[in-house]
């Protein structure tokens, strides 16, 4: 080797420590976590604790920013207008983002084009609920009552194009259950809905099985006819499952988790997902998770796409059946 060549073999040693310390390097800056939600939610809440575990696990603050509006759409659309570096994550409930596009015109990507997976922290089912003095006590029993019935029922949601709406009008299909023998109302979230339930300004209701909902269980002001699982709750072992029932197809768990934008260098995405996958193994985490009746599951990117696709593949044509147009 002569000089030339060793200088050159020197300088090259010296900067490869150097490149991977780069790499390395993040984050550089404070971390936020975006939600699609108004302050006080189940995202939210859980997303604040695990910017505390993150902060020391990151070595950067990290914060929980609220950017609600248009099913999540505002949050998504803000940032794609941010450096896709890693210091941005969008916190989705749901498999919905999946398949908003297919309800807005205005939207000309779509969430799965726009964003990578950084992975899912827990799940829960939804839960289909009747009021207290409906005399139905199963799946089967409601479709003949609404058949029996028409325009007697209505049932409750929370939102246009939610998961919940989409779920409950493959029922009725499934069920042979006529669209206008038990139309939907729309609220804006759980709380809402559960008023006009144990109220009777609606019959039947659906929404994710939370404490919310199971302390009204738990009062006799509302019966809950089946979960959308395969298997039975560990927190209300007493409700029967949709499979139990007769009806596999509404087998349906939404997800909570962590994405951001596609060109985020894969080194951030990979910390992301090894900060995630610990945080579901924090005993404080799993805590709070457990006491709003999420079940603790951590899905790594590819599972996390994969619940997407075929939430989007499966509601797809009831979007179109039901016409359905959001702004």
């Amino acid at each position: 080797m002569n000089r030339r060549e060793h200088l050159a073999w020197a300088l090259g040693a010296a900067l490869l420590p150097a490149a991977g310390m780069a790499q390395d390097a993040y984050p550089t800056k404070p971390v936020q976590i975006i939600v699609p939600f108004p302050p006080g939610g189940a995202v939210d809440i859980v997303g604040r604790k695990i910017a505390e575990k993150w902060k020391t696990e990151l070595g950067q603050p990290v914060v929980v920013v609220n950017r609600p509006g248009a099913n999540g759409v505002v949050a998504w659309q803000s940032l794609m207008a941010l450096p896709p570096d890693g210091h941005h994550i969008f916190a989705a409930a749901g498999q919905g983002l999946g398949f908003v596009h297919k309800m807005n015109s205005k939207i000309t990507s779509t969430f799965l084009e726009d964003f990578v997976p950084v992975g899912s922290y827990g799940n829960y089912p939804l839960v289909i609920l009747v009021n207290k003095d409906l005399p139905v006590n199963n799946l089967k029993e409601l479709a003949a009552y609404a058949t029996k019935n028409p325009k007697r029922l209505s049932y409750g949601t929370t939102g246009v194009g939610s998961g919940g709406h989409f779920l409950f009008e493959l029922y009725k299909s499934t069920a042979k259950v006529a669209d206008a023998a038990m139309p939907p109302s729309h609220y804006a979230g759980i709380a809402p809905e559960l008023t006009a339930l144990v109220g009777n300004h609606i019959q039947v209701a659906i929404m994710p099985l939370t404490s919310l909902a199971a302390q009204q269980i738990d009062t006799g002001a509302i019966r809950a006819l089946a979960v959308t699982a395969d298997n039975r709750s560990p927190f209300r072992k007493e409700i029967p499952t949709v499979v139990e029932q007769g009806f596999p197809e509404l087998v349906a768990k939404d997800y909570i988790s962590y994405w951001v934008p596609a060109k985020t260098p894969a080194a951030a995405v990979r910390r992301l997902a090894d900060a995630t996958r610990k945080a579901t193994q924090d005993p404080e985490i799993s805590k709070l998770l457990t006491e709003m009746f999420f079940e603790v599951e951590f899905l790594d990117g590819a599972a996390t796409r994969k619940q997407f696709e075929v939430r989007a593949a499966q509601f797809e044509p009831l979007i179109k059946k039901l016409d359905i147009k959001l702004q």
